[in-house]
């Protein structure tokens, strides 16, 4: 009889301990989804931030002059950047504070812990006025439906991509959690 009480006891024990380990998986899973969901939340608002910067009237698309140089204070960029394996620029993946390349300071949010860079890009090869023949173009959806015959359609108009690439960093916790999203609009 002791030896059964015994082993029902130990039965107990390891089922308890099954069930003390499952409880503190799925409470590092709910932090963990927890914690991207915020991620996500913010990286929306940081894209909110750049495209705001980016596209209000006194911002660079406001004055196209501004968009044919390289804007450290608004990171912004005329040319494509390098990237790394996953299309995220290697100067976003690398920005430093204090860098000269691009001053626009992080946006953070101390106290929930997040911090928000972005880069801004031309999807272009070269500076300068953009140009049809050294930019990304999307192909125009226009089509030739009908019109006077033996004339040709005029060339849709041209306007150069922009590629928004955000990271968001939690400052508070251990992993340094990073999450990246990227943007393309059309100028």
């Amino acid at each position: 009889m002791v030896i059964l009480a015994q082993i029902v006891i130990l039965i107990l024990a390891i089922s308890v301990q099954g069930l003390v380990g499952s409880t503190n998986n799925t409470n590092a899973m709910t932090t963990n989804m927890a914690l991207r969901y915020d991620l996500q939340s913010r990286t929306d608002l940081a894209v909110q931030q750049a495209m705001a910067n980016f596209l209000s009237p006194t911002g660079l698309l406001g004055d196209p002059n501004l968009l044919t140089a390289h804007q450290a204070a608004a990171n912004y960029s005329p040319v494509m950047l390098p990237t790394d394996i996953n299309g995220i620029p290697l100067d976003l993946l690398n920005l430093q504070l204090g860098s000269t390349l691009y001053t626009s300071p992080s946006i953070t949010d101390a106290s929930a812990g997040f911090k928000m860079n972005y880069i801004i890009e031309r999807l272009c090869n070269i500076a300068g006025a953009p140009q049809s023949t050294q930019c990304l173009n999307p192909k125009s959806s226009i089509s030739n439906l009908g019109g006077t015959s033996n004339t040709q359609p005029l060339p849709p108009p041209f306007y150069p991509l922009y590629r928004i690439s955000v990271k968001v960093e939690s400052l508070t916790d251990q992993l340094k959690t990073q999450q990246f999203i990227q943007v393309v609009i059309n100028g």
